[in-house]
């Protein structure tokens, strides 16, 4: 007997728990509202962690800057996440090995930084993903043009395991 009235009011409580989410339609206005935001805070997610989100400083465009060992990659995003304009070291005319060198850098920039000045915005964040010798060079050629005073934000992407699984083995030349 005394388990079955506990199970009646467990039964209760609950039915009385979906009819007050029933009547107050509070709670569907809320999950509407999350879906909706979701949409729009996608690319804010991506750059950076939740407690991480800017928001004072408002952003119109990000500079998303992939360096790797062999080639160099650039992309203008806008604040929504749609790609305005992209170049690599390739597009610049370079081949093989002189995609890798400074030099190569050097001219993918100066390529960049001529084609971006038709995107008109105040304020950006630069985002850096990867290790390589364009890392440092393209930080520096950024620094020293017109868009440095533009920059709001730097952050590096870079994935570094901490002590995760192990490396595969480096061939011997």
């Amino acid at each position: 007997m005394v388990k079955v009235k506990k199970l009646n009011k467990d039964l209760i409580q609950y039915n009385k728990f979906l009819n007050y989410f029933n009547k107050n339609t509070y709670f569907d206005k809320y999950l509407t509202q999350q879906k909706e935001s979701f949409n729009n805070k996608n690319i804010y997610n991506k750059i950076f962690n939740k407690r991480k989100i800017l928001k004072k400083n408002i952003f119109e465009a990000i500079i998303y800057i992939n360096v790797n060992k062999e080639n160099t990659r650039i992309l203008l995003l806008s604040s929504t996440g749609q790609i305005l304009f992209n170049c690599s070291s390739g597009h610049v005319g370079l081949k093989k090995a002189q995609r890798k060198k400074t030099y190569g850098i050097k001219t993918l920039m100066q390529f960049f930084l001529s084609k971006i000045v038709k995107y008109k915005f105040s304020n950006f964040i630069l985002c850096i993903n990867g290790f390589g010798r364009g890392r440092r060079m393209a930080l520096k050629l950024l620094s020293g043009s017109k868009l440095r005073k533009k920059c709001s934000f730097i952050c590096d992407m870079t994935r570094v395991p901490h002590n995760g699984t192990r490396s595969r083995k480096k061939p011997r030349i």
